[in-house]
């Protein structure tokens, strides 16, 4: 049993007991007073608890960025595609790679001209035909044996600028051959290897052959120029479809003239020989051991070079060049000794001291692609 005195005592510190936790304080660093509940009032007398466990709020991502994000995003994507792209390209053609060498840069491939064809003159300049992607006349590009390149305007005979589409080029005998609509022009050797940078060359006459040749190439004193089919937007006459003894067929044909010294031009009025060749031919030249290399290419299916053994072309009947009958041999199956795929685009050929030379198109800034893996460079090739 309590007295009086006890349970006053007892009273009074159970009221300490439930009053201290809530009124009793420590100074704290001489200014702050920290709250027996573990709160803390500022100087100023705020309760500063919430500040001190609140959760920080992450910082949002500006719109700059997240642009910037995906820029490089789309950068390293893109650099991914072109590095697996060029790997494609020396896997796929690794066979042509593994025997081409480099040569030289084509010239004017990075100005808009798409080239065409390549010839070896013989004053050791080098000429490229084509035409200007931006719709403007079509140019030769010459390089000269030492690498300087130029630029030379071709003017039509009648003084009106050259807009064609420079399929062919080709020299011999003093003479500069370039195909155009019809047939050929033929200009001056001489002006074309002295014409200054941008300089106009007049054609001194153009050539009827009787079709629009898309190639043209002179070796040992004969002019080869034929047309390019393929079925749809290249059609030919249905006199140039002809089938051969072996069973292939063909839809164009290619003209050989041999040597005239008493025309203007330097060739025979009508060709000594007619041959009938396979679809999509860029570009043509014989090479050493009595062979014949046709360049066939079309979009961005594989380049291949065909080469025949000219001995065992068949030869069947004749072919009508106005009026006259002329000898005709087939580019066939049965004389095709070897064929070599290439990478796409592939123009013009020409041999060169048993070296084949290839122009190709793919590196122009119409088609750009051929820029990453080399499209632009001149290989050459013993075929």
């Amino acid at each position: 049993m309590q007295t009086n005195s006890e349970a006053s005592k007892d009273a009074a510190g159970r009221a300490e007991a439930s009053v201290g936790p809530t009124t009793e304080s420590a100074s704290v660093s001489g200014n702050a007073t920290v709250m027996a509940v573990g709160g803390m009032v500022s100087p100023d007398g705020q309760d500063g608890s919430h500040g001190a466990h609140a959760r920080k709020n992450p910082r949002k991502a500006s719109p700059k960025r997240i642009a910037l994000g995906i820029l490089v995003g789309f950068f390293a994507l893109a650099m991914a595609v072109v590095i697996a792209f060029v790997a494609y390209m020396r896997v796929a053609y690794a066979d042509f790679y593994g025997r081409a060498t480099a040569a030289f840069e084509t010239p004017g491939i990075n100005t808009g001209f798409v080239p065409q064809d390549l010839d070896r003159a013989d004053d050791g300049m080098w000429l490229f035909s084509g035409y200007d992607s931006g719709g403007g006349p079509s140019p030769i590009w010459r390089r000269a044996d030492d690498g300087t390149v130029s630029r030379i305007q071709v003017q039509n005979p009648d003084g009106s600028p050259y807009v064609g589409h420079g399929g062919g080029v080709t020299s011999a005998f003093g003479n500069v051959y370039l195909t155009t609509e019809g047939g050929l022009l033929v200009l001056s050797a001489d002006e074309v290897a002295s014409a200054a940078e941008g300089q106009a060359v007049k054609a001194r006459a153009k050539v009827d052959v009787g079709f629009d040749p898309a190639f043209a190439n002179v070796q040992d004193d004969v002019l080869y120029t034929g047309v390019f089919y393929m079925a749809g937007p290249y059609d030919t006459p249905e006199s140039m479809h002809l089938t051969s003894p072996d069973g292939t067929e063909n839809h164009a044909v290619m003209y050989a003239y041999g040597r005239d010294a008493s025309t203007a031009w330097g060739f025979a009025d009508v060709p000594e020989a007619v041959y009938s060749i396979p679809d999509k031919v860029q570009g043509m030249a014989m090479v050493p051991g009595g062979r014949m290399v046709l360049s066939t290419s079309w979009g961005f299916s594989p380049s291949v070079l065909y080469v025949y053994d000219v001995g065992r072309l068949g030869a069947e009947g004749t072919y009508d060049v106005s009026g006259n009958d002329v000898a005709l041999a087939f580019c066939d199956r049965s004389a095709l000794e070897s064929s070599i795929e290439a990478p796409p685009m592939m123009e013009g050929i020409d041999q060169f001291d048993g070296r084949l030379f290839l122009g190709n198109e793919s590196a122009s800034n119409k088609y750009v692609f051929g820029k990453l893996y080399g499209g632009g460079t001149v290989y050459w090739i013993e075929p």
